[in-house]
């Protein structure tokens, strides 16, 4: 019973990572991310943010290529980078106002006694020769200074003695004190907050995904106008879709789409492939080839689509080719998004 629940949770847990890795896909090809994907294509790689007083950071970019407000768009880049299809890179922190959220906060110091901001800073000096360090005033006036210690006279600053820090006075209650409190008023709604208050905001920069931006890479960015056509077409398309084999396993899909005729439900699986002409000249990559084909037509046998379409970019392995035919499987090769979508149109049609 032991080893049954621990094969069963294995298979939940692989369920659940493929779901993932499904619904991750799936948002990959949404209008907007794809939009948001041609903005980092065209050279921009990284989408930073500005300040704002309102909102603290805003993704202006962003905002105009999905037509979002500033607060959507932001909660729109947080959910990509937590999906993992964006990535951040740590800007640094905002201090955010806790009543009214605004940024713009500066810093006031203050008297530690009576909280008055009329203070001045006041010097420490050392004196070289004994070593004494007291308040500048009480080596005399400029001119005519002596060690209150040990009653030399002082010469010039950094040859008999030398600054040694600063002190600060409340001209308000004549409190000295090492160093002043800090505190912060609102620009805005003119609340007055310490650091312990307020809220810290992390700022990022975003940028696509390793993993989001190999799969667009290896054939995802054609499967937006497919998905488009197929649904022209009157189908229900999933992206990233699962079936599940004859045999129990679970095969992954990167399309399906089905829709109700007069004979029954029809179904289409689709599949994209990216082939790399130069690597398939070396015997050790035709034989990995030959591998990923038969796994690849496997679930097609596996799983009995109606129709099960495989879209090859640019082009084939020789062994692809005859394993499409053995399985029946419509192999289309294009080398664009177009050239896909046109075929693919004429073997759906009829």
């Amino acid at each position: 019973m032991g080893e049954l629940d621990a094969a069963l949770k294995d298979l939940e847990e692989a369920r659940a990572i493929l779901e993932n890795d499904a619904k991750k896909s799936s948002a990959l090809f949404d209008h907007k991310v794809q939009l948001l994907v041609e903005y980092f294509s065209a050279g921009p790689h990284e989408l930073s943010p500005v300040s704002d007083l309102e909102f603290g950071t805003r993704y202006p970019e962003a905002e105009r290529i999905t037509g979002d407000d500033a607060a959507t768009v932001k909660r729109w880049l947080e959910g990509l980078a937590s999906s993992g299809i964006l990535e951040t890179r740590f800007i640094g922190k905002l201090l955010i106002c806790p009543k009214c959220g605004s940024s713009e906060t500066p810093i006031h110091y203050c008297c530690p006694t009576c909280m008055s901001n009329n203070i001045e800073k006041r010097a420490l000096f050392e004196h070289l020769g004994c070593g004494h360090i007291d308040k500048e005033e009480n080596f005399g006036k400029r001119g005519y200074q002596v060690c209150p210690k040990c009653s030399r006279p002082l010469g010039q600053v950094g040859l008999t003695h030398k600054e040694a820090g600063t002190w600060f006075l409340c001209r308000n209650c004549q409190t000295p004190f090492p160093r002043p409190q800090g505190y912060h008023v609102c620009s805005r709604c003119k609340d007055r907050f310490t650091v312990e208050n307020a809220t810290l905001q992390d700022v990022f920069a975003y940028k696509l995904g390793k993993d989001a931006e190999l799969e667009l890479r290896s054939g995802g960015a054609f499967l937006q106008p497919i998905k488009v056509l197929m649904e022209d077409l009157g189908y229900e398309v999933t992206v990233t879709d699962i079936l599940h084999g004859a045999s129990g396993n679970v095969h992954i899909f990167d399309l399906l789409g089905a829709k109700q005729k007069t004979e029954g439900r029809d179904t289409v699986a689709v599949d994209v492939v990216v082939s790399d002409p130069l690597a398939e000249d070396s015997s050790i990559a035709t034989y990995f080839l030959k591998e990923a084909y038969w796994h690849l037509f496997a679930k097609r046998y596996e799983t009995n689509p109606d129709k099960s379409v495989l879209i090859a970019i640019p082009s084939i392995h020789e062994a692809g080719k005859k394993l499409a035919a053995l399985y029946s499987v419509t192999l289309i090769e294009a080398g664009t998004a177009d050239e896909a979508v046109e075929k693919l149109k004429a073997r759906l049609s009829h």
